[in-house]
């Protein structure tokens, strides 16, 4: 799911760098010899918070009233109307 965000470009490379060391160290942390149940419950909060502001973003990405902003928009949009 993660990496069609990264595809749309939803996240900076910054953005994604940080992505990836929490995972990293989220995976170090399930690998140890002593896990903790706490350790499980972060990963998931974190994956979970993720994802709802990949969708955030998605959704702010598809609003039609930003679209209409765009120049291209604006001048495809008057050509249309104009008889």
């Amino acid at each position: 799911m993660f990496l069609v965000g990264c595809r749309r470009g939803l996240f900076s490379k910054g953005e994604l760098r940080e992505v990836v060391k929490k995972r990293t160290n989220f995976e170090y942390n399930l690998k140890r010899r002593h896990r903790l149940r706490n350790d499980y419950l972060e990963y998931v909060q974190y994956e979970k918070a993720l994802d709802r502001l990949r969708r955030l973003r998605a959704v702010c990405e598809s609003k039609p009233d930003r679209a209409a902003s765009r120049p291209e928009f604006r001048v495809a949009s008057a050509q249309r109307t104009k008889p």
